[in-house]
């Protein structure tokens, strides 16, 4: 008997019928464990069909990404209680269309939810920005009923910031924002020169900051049960406005592709993950998938979910419009632990060795010099993330990154751990936590984190870092807070940090040594009204870097 999990009890759908992403009508997460599957028929069909999809699987994920086989979502109710096949439609879930910024206020409330134990911990593995829709479900599944807006909580003021408006079958949402900007200090990561003795980094130069007033708009749409998009515009004073995003999408059951520009960020950690943290739009295209289940004896894996993005840049060094591909695939054998593997690789372009099959499958399987693939082909980063509920309010997470192939993993480490208390007895809107970040230096003929000789903008997309912003060699120590009540209108984040840079860093010499730093966001939300103040500063070795946004944003 097929299984699906349903939002609420009552509102059943035909058995065997699923919905596609972009209709916004899934089963929403929950936490209770998939019984195995009943054997096929006589004819074995069943059999043959999951070794096929198994096959399928394992070559993508050889590829570093997996494909969406066997969608067999977990069948359970709020309370994790099991619900047989139902058998009447239901009407379709108010989902938005469109996509979060990382930023958003959203990904703190999944990361509580995820400690406090009413989400599982997978769901801290989305990568980021993340889609409306899947947020939303996990924000209903918290609320007990993905298809009622709970008005005092988290679902109700997601529901009135991305308020949808409904036309037969196609769904919009749409803001409007204005607001002023001023910042100073910002670096732009340099280049690396080839010298026959060794490779030598020019160091950073000053960034240009935007300052003054600026405006954006952002519009979706989801058209039928298949079909989609998304644009965002910004524009600044006395300046030409800009596409900051834009993307036409299509979905099919549990997958999803979209094609366009967007940014895209892989970790467990909001502040910055070794491969990707986020803030950078890359034009090209990618697939993404809801959570599945593998047959057979990989089931045991638990819920899959993956991402890939393929893209090309402008150029890296004198290497014009090289390639780039990151991937994310993460797994839930339980609710309290997920655990996923990110990669990320820049090769080929114009002015580089030309990109076949055979040096595909060698950067594939991380072999890094051979007589068919010289070691200047690729730059490509890879880590691996894991997040664990160990006990009520408490999330603990970890990524272990490394740069380059072969040993690197060993001989070049970089190690993020960091842990979350979510709501303590004594202040219960109140979540506190704390993270380390160690990056090696260069060792035993590997190189440096982020650099690279070909390649020569290294980690970075004309200047602008593409990991996490520590830069390379060195140690930071973060503490966060935040205030976020479920019946308030308002919420406020911040962030405690200090830094040790060491030489084989993108932003050193310039920042060579001790910084200390603070971030602080607050936000108030009235109607469709968001009102945002935002405050960034780091101080210490270098230029002094700070920044000041005040922001408003009308949900249309």
């Amino acid at each position: 008997m097929t299984r699906l999990a349903m939002p609420a009890a009552g509102s059943p759908v035909p058995a065997g019928q699923g919905w596609s992403r972009l209709d916004h009508r899934q089963p929403r997460i929950d936490t209770a464990p998939l019984r195995s599957p009943a054997p096929a028929g006589p004819g074995r069909t069943g059999r043959r069909d999951g070794w096929h999809r198994a096959g399928i699987a394992i070559c993508m994920l050889l590829l570093g990404s997996a494909g969406p086989v066997a969608a067999r979502r977990l069948p359970s109710d709020a309370a994790g209680t099991a619900i047989q096949t139902p058998t009447r439609p239901r009407p379709p879930d108010p989902d938005p269309p469109g996509w979060l910024p990382p930023d958003h206020w959203t990904r703190h409330a999944i990361d509580r939810l995820a400690a406090t134990g009413r989400l599982p911990a997978a769901a801290t593995a989305l990568a980021w920005p993340a889609r409306r829709a899947a947020v939303r479900r996990l924000l209903a599944a918290m609320a007990g009923d993905s298809g009622r807006a709970n008005a005092s909580g988290w679902l109700g003021r997601f529901d009135a910031e991305f308020h949808q408006l409904n036309v037969g079958p196609i769904g919009f949402v749409g803001s409007a924002g204005a607001g002023a900007r001023s910042a100073d200090g910002r670096l732009l990561a340099g280049r690396t020169i080839t010298t026959p003795a060794r490779l030598e980094y020019t160091g950073p130069s000053r960034g240009i900051e935007r300052t003054g007033v600026f405006y954006e708009s952002e519009a979706a749409v989801r058209i039928g049960a298949h079909l989609g998009g998304a644009v965002e515009l910004n524009a600044w004073q006395s300046e030409r406005p800009e596409w900051r995003r834009i993307t036409a999408e299509a979905g099919f059951g549990v997958i999803s592709a979209w094609i366009g520009r967007r940014e895209a960020g892989f970790g467990p950690f909001r502040d910055g993950g070794f491969v990707l943290s986020g803030g950078v739009p890359f034009d090209g295209g990618g697939i993404d998938t809801d959570a599945f289940r593998l047959p057979g004896f990989l089931a045991g894996l638990g819920r899959v979910r993956t991402d890939l993005v393929v893209a090309r840049l402008e150029r890296s060094g004198d290497i014009a419009h090289p390639w780039f591909v990151a991937t994310h695939v993460s797994f839930a054998p339980s609710a309290r632990v997920s655990f996923g593997m990110n990669r990320a690789a820049l090769f080929g372009g114009s002015g580089n060795e030309p990109v076949t099959l055979g040096r595909l499958l060698l950067v594939t399987f991380g072999i890094t010099d051979s007589h068919a693939k010289d070691s200047d082909f690729e730059n490509q980063v890879a880590s691996l993330d894991v997040a664990w509920n160990p006990a009520p309010k408490w999330l603990v997470r970890a990524e272990y990154g490394f740069d380059d192939s072969g040993l690197a993993f060993i001989r070049v480490p970089g190690l993020t751990v960091g842990a979350l208390l979510a709501g303590p007895a004594w202040a219960p809107a109140l979540s506190l936590g704390a993270s380390v970040t160690g990056i090696a230096s260069s060792c035993c003929s590997y190189p440096a984190w982020y650099v690279h000789g070909a390649l020569a903008d290294g980690w970075t997309d004309r200047g602008v870092l593409l990991g996490h912003p520590l830069g390379g060699n060195g140690l930071e120590v973060s503490f966060d807070w935040a205030v976020d009540p479920v019946s308030a209108p308002i919420a406020a984040r911040g962030r405690l940090f200090a830094r040790d840079r060491g030489r084989e860093n993108l932003f050193s010499p310039d920042r060579l040594g001790r910084t200390a730093g603070a971030e602080a966001r607050l936000e108030t939300f009235t109607g469709r009204w968001r009102i945002e103040a935002d405050l960034r500063t780091e101080n210490g070795a270098g230029p002094d870097r700070w920044s000041a946004i005040l922001r408003a944003v009308l949900a249309l």
